[in-house]
């Protein structure tokens, strides 16, 4: 099934995609689903969102002689910070939430979560520090200054 979107372009399984929001690229794996929305890939990660939430990319490279020289403004806000809570959570149910907080984060345009995983045996920690750093979207994790059960992502 395939959708048009404002620029004329019927979005297809495989085509581009750039997220409004955080300007990361990716590729539609599957879509619309009742609610609208696409399955995405974008790196590692596979989130849904709406048409309205990205730009599809030209499927056809332009001519050189026909170059853009219009760049869409950025976002000068840097969108919510995310607080994705581990507590009491299992390691198989802290990286599912992971998970819904990092697509959360780029869908919203956030540039930073901050992960509570708590003072423990380290299992989450760990589990969240390994998963954060084999996401191509984070560009850097901090520890907490204050606090040793918080940790920083940012994006």
């Amino acid at each position: 099934m395939s959708k048009q979107t404002s620029n004329n372009i019927q979005l297809q399984i495989g085509d581009k995609v750039r997220l409004l929001s955080s300007r990361a690229l990716g590729e539609i794996l599957e879509g619309p689903d009742r609610r609208g929305r696409y399955r995405l890939s974008i790196g590692s990660l596979t989130l849904y969102a709406t048409a309205e939430e990205f730009d599809a990319l030209p499927r056809k490279r332009k001519n050189p002689t026909q170059t853009d020289t219009k760049k869409k403004p950025r976002k000068s806000s840097s969108g919510p910070t995310l607080r994705c809570d581990l507590h009491g959570l299992t390691k198989a149910q802290a990286l599912e939430a992971l998970e819904n907080c990092l697509n959360q984060a780029l869908l919203q345009g956030s540039q930073r979560i901050e992960v509570v995983h708590g003072i423990g045996k380290g299992i989450l920690k760990s589990a969240a520090n390994a998963y954060f750093k084999s996401c191509p979207q984070v560009a850097q994790i901090k520890p907490d200054l204050h606090n040793p059960g918080v940790f920083w992502v940012y994006l």
